[in-house]
Formats: C-alpha cells, sequence, structure tokens
C-alpha cells in the first residue's frame, strides 16, 4: 500500500491540486504528463515481472520445504506415502493445496482404479533341504501385491546375472523357483522373464546391506505366478545351497483400488492448443517416506509450476499441464488412465517432462538417448528435447550422461502414443546400478556403489537426496519448459 501511495500522492494527485483556473492549460498539460508517466511505470513493472526466465525462477529452498512436508506427511501416516494408503491421500490433499495457490492454473483430480491382489491369512515359506527352515512373514520374506494365489513345492534355481532378459534364463529347468538378486530392472520384468522360462515361482532376495525382505508391485494382468521377497541373508544362503527346496502356500484373493491423479493447467479448461505435460509420480514405496523416490520428483514438479509466476514462460501460447502420477511404483497405472483418456481433452500433448528421482544421493547428471528408439518421427522429435537438455548442461559445463529409454517410469505410456518424451535423470542407469569409475571422475560421490543405496528402502528419508543435483536438474527443465512454451508452432519445431 506504501509503494501505491507514493505513486498516486506524488504524481496526479499533486499535479491536481496545484490546478487553477487560470491555468487551465497548463494544468491538462501537467496532469497528462503525470498520467503517462505512471502509466509508464506500471507497464515497466508489469515487463519485469514477466521478463525473467523460468530457471532463474527456481527456489532450492522452496522444493527442501516441500520434501520436508512430505517426510511428515509419511511419518504422520504410518511411515509411508505408498498408492492407496492415508499417507497417499494426505499427500494428494497437500499438492492440490499447493498448486491451488497458484491463479493461472486450474487444478483437478483425476480418479482411477486398478486390480491388485492381497494375501489371505498369513502366508507360508519353507525350505525342506537341505537345511529345514520356516521363514517369518515381514521380517524375513513378503509377498508383492499382485501375486496370484499358489501352493507348491519346488527346486530352486538361482538365475544368473539380475534376470531382466531372456539370455539370463536360458537353460532354466521348467518346472523350479526362480531365485534372482534384486536390481537392475522392475520385478515384473523379472517375474515375466522366469514365467516365459516355466518357472513356478520367483524369489527377489534383498540387497547386500538391506534389512529385511523386498517389497513391491506386480501387475496382476501380466505376471501369473508368485513373487516372493526374501531377505539378504536368507537369499544368499539359499544360493549357496546345492538343490534347496521351498514349499510356498499363499492363498490371495482380487481386489479393485482406487486412486487418483493431480493435474493443474494454464489457460482456460480445454483448450483447443498444443500442451506440455510436466510430471512425475506422487507415490512412494511401502518402505519409506519416498523423499528421493519420488519426493525429489514432486518437489520438482511443484517448484516448476510454481516458477511459472512472472516468468515469460506464463505468456505461452501453449497449454503447460503440471501432472502427478498415483500407482506409478503399482504399474505406471495413473499415467496411463491420464494417457488412455486423452481423447476426452481438447487440447494436444506435443511433449512430455517426467520427473523421477532426480536428485538421486550418488548422482550423476544423465538424459535419455534418444538414438535408439525405432519409429524415426519419434526418435527426431525426442532428440530434439534431448539437445534442449544438452544444451543447458553445456552452458553450465556439464556433460550428461546418456541413457537408454526403459519404459520403467511414467513416460512410458507417452512415448507408445508417439508423443516425445525426455527426463532430468539422477542416475547413469537405473536405481539399483552403481557408479561407474568414469562417472566418479566426472560427478565426484563414490564409485561402486549405488546411485541411491536407500531406493525403496526404510532409509529413504530427508537424509536421501542431493540438492544440488535437485537444483542443477529441476532448472534443466525449468530451460526446457520455456523453451517449448513460447514456441508458436510447437508441433512443428518438435518435428524440425
Amino acid at each position: 500500500m506504501a509503494e501505491k501511495s507514493s505513486l498516486m500522492g506524488g504524481g496526479v494527485s499533486t499535479a491536481l491540486a496545484n490546478c487553477n483556473v487560470k491555468k487551465t492549460v497548463v494544468c491538462v498539460v501537467i496532469s497528462l504528463l503525470a498520467i503517462t508517466s505512471l502509466v509508464v511505470i506500471i507497464l515497466a513493472v508489469v515487463f519485469t515481472q514477466r521478463n525473467s526466465d523460468l530457471d532463474q525462477n527456481v527456489s532450492l529452498e522452496n522444493m527442501q520445504g516441500h520434501l520436508e512436508q512430505l517426510q511428515a506427511l509419511g511419518d504422520a501416516n504410518g511411515g509411508n506415502r505408498a498408492d492407496a494408503t492415508p499417507g497417499y491421500t494426505a499427500s494428494v490433499d497437500y499438492v492440490t493445496t499447493e498448486l491451488s495457490k497458484h491463479d493461472y492454473l486450474t487444478v483437478t483430480q483425476q480418479r482411477f482404479t486398478y486390480p491388485d491382489t492381497r494375501p489371505i491369512g498369513t502366508p507360508t515359506l519353507r525350505e525342506l533341504q537341505p537345511s529345514a527352515r520356516d521363514y517369518v512373514y515381514v521380517n524375513d520374506f513378503s509377498i508383492y501385491t499382485g501375486s496370484p494365489s499358489a501352493t507348491l513345492t519346488a527346486n530352486v534355481t538361482v538365475v544368473e546375472g539380475y534376470g531382466c532378459s531372456r539370455q539370463d534364463f536360458q537353460g532354466f529347468p521348467h518346472g523350479n523357483i526362480a531365485l534372482v538378486y534384486r536390481g537392475g530392472c522392475w520385478p515384473d520384468f523379472k517375474a515375466l522373464y522366469a514365467q516365459i522360462a516355466g518357472a513356478v515361482a520367483t524369489i527377489i532376495y534383498n540387497a547386500d546391506g538391506s534389512i529385511g525382505p523386498p517389497s513391491s508391485n506386480v501387475n496382476p494382468s501380466l505376471v501369473h505366478i508368485p513373487v516372493v521377497g526374501l531377505s539378504f541373508k536368507f537369499g544368499y544362503q539359499l544360493a549357496l545351497e546345492q538343490n534347496p527346496i521351498i514349499q510356498l502356500d499363499l492363498q490371495t484373493e482380487n481386489i479393485t483400488v482406487e486412486s487418483v491423479n493431480v493435474l493443474a493447467e494454464t489457460g482456460k479448461v480445454n483448450d483447443s492448443v498444443a500442451a506440455i505435460v510436466v510430471g512425475g509420480h506422487l507415490d512412494g514405496s511401502t518402505e519409506s517416506t519416498g523423499i528421493e523416490d519420488n519426493g525429489s520428483g514432486v518437489a520438482a514438479v511443484l517448484e516448476l509450476a510454481s516458477a511459472l509466476h512472472n516468468s515469460k514462460a506464463l505468456d505461452s501460447p501453449n497449454k503447460i499441464i503440471f501432472a502427478l502420477w498415483g500407482a506409478e511404483e503399482v504399474w505406471l497405472y495413473g499415467s496411463f488412465y491420464y494417457i488412455q483418456h486423452l481423447g476426452e481433452h481438447s487440447y494436444s500433448v506435443e511433449a512430455y517432462l517426467n520427473h523421477d528421482m532426480v536428485a538421486a544421493p550418488n548422482y550423476v547428471t544423465a538424459i535419455f538417448n534418444a538414438s535408439a528408439l525405432e519409429d524415426k518421427t519419434l526418435r527426431d522429435s525426442c532428440s530434439k528435447l534431448q539437445s534442449l537438455y544438452t544444451d543447458y548442461y553445456t552452458s553450465i559445463d556439464i556433460t550428461p550422461v546418456l541413457v537408454p529409454y526403459e519404459a520403467n517410469s511414467d513416460y512410458a505410456g507417452f512415448l507408445e502414443e508417439l508423443i516425445p518424451a525426455a527426463a532430468p535423470l539422477s542416475e547413469g542407469g537405473g536405481p539399483d546400478l552403481i557408479k561407474t569409475d568414469e562417472e566418479f571422475n566426472t560427478f565426484g560421490g563414490v564409485s561402486n556403489v549405488d546411485y541411491d543405496p536407500c531406493y525403496h528402502e526404510y532409509c529413504d528419508t530427508l537424509d536421501n537426496y542431493s540438492p544440488v543435483a535437485l537444483e542443477r536438474h529441476t532448472k534443466a527443465s525449468a530451460y526446457v519448459l520455456q523453451k517449448l512454451a513460447l514456441q508458436d508452432d510447437l508441433h512443428g519445431f518438435l518435428k524440425h
């Protein structure tokens, strides 16, 4: 109010106050000059407000505040923010409130359902030979949600590698249980390759240094054999034994789970314009509050939405949609639901920027390599996005690591619809892979150690992220988003 009073009191009102009848002409001139000056000042303020670059508006402090809130929400709701839990509901409420603070965004919640299974009673898992032991449910072993019922007794065969390709299962004995080490790819892929090879079940044992068994989800529409998590201690022992025999008794029931995506868009709802979607998954794993995976991505998306205020990008001729997806950790259900219902909207999505685990504590700076994509049109448009990220990183003297698209995050559905997608990445090849010596020489950290040692572990908390990576990778997306947003012909820009 003080600034407004100064403008009016010292400008127009003062000029008018000094007027008298004998000096009418002079007074009119003075008044017009004062009004003109005021208009120029107002226009200058407006121009300044909209003249900032989006990446310069990104605030690390704001993002750290979001991470603190997500940690608190997880702590208050059973220690996690997994989909369809109270922690997830609280996270939905939080991001909806945050996005609704911006008057240039229209916020909606998109509800969807997906199939799942859950155990009935207490599953049992025991080794019959050469050792005889009963494993304790929850402490020693877990059941991956989505697993079907099964009562079986079978020999265990150790799978070479991570079990992430058909080659790993060459010569696998039909009717055996596959024992695989955690990491390298999603559990769905391990189970699918085991299923194709004739396995009757898959046991995934945890990484060295981890506490308890791994726990995750598999898609019941694809995986038709039970998937069991086993602690490193017992998994390692089992792998060393000769011809072990395991007995599993698991009864499950089919359920339908309800979840929600949170969407916030610029412009009028359903404008017939080109659109850019900026997203990341809101849900975490069941093991922790999920700060790196994927509180970091959530913080990035919320900050990009906030940074849009007073930036050049807000004057975009294109629609910008900020999306926080549900059920990614289950099987990308939220983003796929959105894509499957794009026909209900009049806008045309031309590009997607994904934010998933952008602040690994032992980070690198990486981007997707579009050259391996089969479809030429998609390859060319993804290459355009790749070049924009490269331009930003080059401007700050960083050469990003190139990694392949692996369809293991929410960009997968966009690529299936031939919508170009890109992402800032903090891991060189996947959350369970390790930092190479070459990457260590470039980015520091610790070589021969996981990019994120707490991936899907109890320790994925506020102590498990890199502020440097979070700020750097969010600013990179801000740069790319502004470049896209200001294109008068976004479709043509991406195709050439």
